[in-house]
């Protein structure tokens, strides 16, 4: 690696310094875990020994933070850089990162990896940051489509690289801003930056999903309609997805498109059968189709799937065993 001072990070959770000989511990307890390892071109650390050599190779050839939680300065993983290269004028180095199982699902990495993308970019001078994650590690592949990364190209059958470059990370920061600012109430601002985004970038599935979401804050129904399509069309995965489908739904029925509205939120209930969201949007649909009993029985269902109340709860069973029998009578 070149000759560059690495600082000390922080984020409003997380602190993040280069990692050091006196880290050996925590990496051993890391890298001797298989659930941490499975996914590395390394089996679990069988020696504190092992662990030495790690933060050595790490600190002779590459750039390795470890990470901590801020509040009680708990080791929770480590990320960084290693085969940093130059290909043609452009410099290019690959992101590693790793977490503590206890971690996961917590939103920790992308908000480490938001602060290494800047140490990339903006100390090492980058002009692409690449990751190479496995086809069965969906968790990982959607830590850096969060991010901004895109696919690039499989290699040798499971590995999926991913890339970055300095121009879609400033623009991140533009499209922070503009989440920020629809949050904040000020949707309308929001707006002509989705726009702009949009005349530069005008397939870019999340860009069309998110300038569909602030159109619907705005009450222009009608126009969020074609950014959604485009962006379901396009590809959208995951969390985005699942937002793109509830607003496209939504957005259809209140438009008088009921059929449309019913068809699409079925869909997204087979899709992402966790998400109970779609099928109270979904009974919606049905009772203006005039599908009444329909849509009481999915309600009914949900409310005595999911209720805490304790006096629903109490009734559970009869709930659910009467939903779709709302017509019946007994002699």
């Amino acid at each position: 690696m070149r000759d560059v001072q690495y600082p000390v990070l922080h984020t409003e959770r997380l602190r993040l310094r280069p990692l050091e000989p006196g880290d050996r511990e925590d990496v051993f307890r890391l890298f001797s875990n298989p659930e941490v390892t499975r996914f590395m071109d390394i089996e679990p650390l069988v020696s504190l020994e092992e662990a030495d050599e790690i933060i050595a190779l790490t600190r002779s050839s590459g750039c390795r933070y470890a990470i901590f939680d801020r509040e009680n300065d708990t080791f929770m993983g480590t990320c960084g850089f290693h085969c940093w290269v130059k290909d043609g004028e452009r410099e290019r180095a690959e992101m590693g990162y790793d977490l503590s199982p206890e971690y996961w699902g917590s939103g920790y990495m992308p908000e480490a990896l938001e602060e290494l993308m800047k140490v990339g970019f903006e100390v090492m001078k980058l002009d692409e940051i690449e990751a190479h994650v496995e086809t069965d590690n969906p968790r990982s592949q959607k830590v850096l489509m969060r991010l901004g990364f895109r696919e690039n190209h499989l290699r040798d059958g499971h590995l999926i690289v991913f890339r970055a470059g300095r121009e879609d990370f400033a623009g991140r920061r533009t499209f922070r801003n503009a989440v920020t600012l629809r949050q904040s109430g000020n949707a309308e601002q929001s707006r002509e930056i989705w726009l702009s985004l949009l005349a530069e970038q005008p397939e870019h599935p999340v860009i069309l999903y998110q300038t569909a979401w602030t159109h619907d804050v705005l009450g222009l129904e009608k126009e969020a309609v074609p950014y959604y399509e485009k962006a379901i069309s396009l590809g959208l995965q995951g969390e985005e997805l699942a937002g793109a489908m509830l607003g496209l739904g939504s957005t259809y029925r209140t438009l008088g498109r009921y059929e449309d509205a019913k068809s699409l939120l079925k869909q997204a209930m087979e899709k992402f059968p966790e998400r109970r969201e779609f099928s109270v949007f979904y009974a919606m649909a049905l009772y203006n189709l005039g599908e009444h009993a329909a849509a009481m029985e999915e309600l009914l269902g949900q409310l005595a799937e999911t209720s805490a109340d304790s006096g629903i709860q109490a009734y559970r069973k009869a709930i659910a065993f009467y939903a779709d029998k709302l017509d019946q009578v007994w002699d």
